[in-house]
């Protein structure tokens, strides 16, 4: 927004790019009044409102519940990534950490499955 080019500003950029993939909308998108719309804009205040769910995209499958804390995880690094003060965004050290937690929650499997309870019918 500011014209200057920083790590910081490739932090944002970053940021996002990973508001594009959650909710299927580009950087800068047309409204249902045909009015052109800032995906930071739309989509950060549902994700602030612990509300991604309303702005995920329609076109892919709801996450499972296995997979809702990691979308959850993605949506909150990129609301920091597009913090409007470079300082207050995260360094991509901090953002391969956080995509870390994302995945190990992603792919974190439930203690008890009914094939792992060792009854037999």
């Amino acid at each position: 927004r500011l014209q200057q080019l920083t790590t910081k500003s490739d932090v944002y950029s970053f940021g996002v790019v990973l508001l594009e993939l959650l909710s299927g909308c580009k950087a800068i998108h047309k409204n249902k009044n045909d009015e052109p719309r800032n995906v930071v804009d739309f989509v950060v205040p549902y994700i602030v409102q612990d509300e991604i769910h309303r702005v995920l995209d329609q076109r892919m499958p709801p996450p499972t519940p296995f997979e809702i804390e990691a979308v959850a995880y993605v949506g909150y690094l990129a609301a920091d990534c597009v913090r409007l003060e470079g300082r207050d965004r995260p360094t991509m050290t901090e953002i391969v950490n956080s995509l870390e937690r994302a995945l190990a929650a992603c792919l974190a499997t439930p203690r008890l499955s009914r094939s792992s309870t060792g009854s037999s019918v």
